[in-house]
């Protein structure tokens, strides 16, 4: 892996359109609920994302922060029901953030991240808006999102570190937007 490789994807990546969209739908949605999820490092790039939203004055709800709920949900009906068994209070306009190394990609006959696949659809049945930050070819969730960028590489630590560039970019457009001077 060169650096270039990674420099050519960052660059493809940040030249994509859907960012002023995704920019502008949660400037757009500022009184609903932003709900954010991701598994491994993705979920360490959601918590820090719905941190700095909140700084912002959104109201987050990482749905990887609850320790004890995450444990009971995947104690009582498995990992793959983690996510979506804690959006009941999901509502129309509110907004799903995912971010995914490979987006759901299907590998010998199973969806990986399954969990995430399933918080989409519940999402889009509730009549919200996803927003997905992707790897590789996008998976599952390129096709179910309302917006999504897809960071054109497979490896984890590539596509999670331009992931994590994006969610800072993301917070300081909308910050800017604001005309706050919190520094996020």
């Amino acid at each position: 892996m060169s650096e270039n490789e990674i420099i050519r994807a960052l660059t493809e990546t940040l030249s994509q359109p859907n960012i002023g969209k995704i920019i502008e739908q949660i400037r757009e949605q500022y009184s609903r609920t932003l709900w954010l999820a991701g598994n491994g490092g993705s979920c360490y790039n959601v918590s820090h994302m719905a941190s700095d939203l909140e700084a912002l004055g959104y109201d987050t709800k990482c749905l990887d922060l609850n320790i004890a709920r995450i444990t009971a949900i995947t104690n009582d009906y498995g990992w793959g029901k983690v996510y979506e068994y804690q959006m009941w209070h999901f509502k129309a306009q509110d907004i799903l953030i995912v971010l995914s190394v490979h987006g759901g990609a299907v590998r010998k006959g199973e969806v990986w991240s399954n969990n995430l696949v399933k918080a989409c659809q519940v999402a889009k049945s509730k009549q919200g808006i996803v927003v997905a930050l992707l790897g590789g070819d996008g998976g599952v969730i390129k096709g179910i999102a309302d917006y999504s960028v897809v960071v054109p590489h497979e490896k984890a630590y590539a596509v999670e570190g331009i992931h994590s560039i994006l969610s800072h970019l993301i917070c300081h457009k909308l910050s800017e937007i604001r005309g706050d001077s919190l520094e996020v």
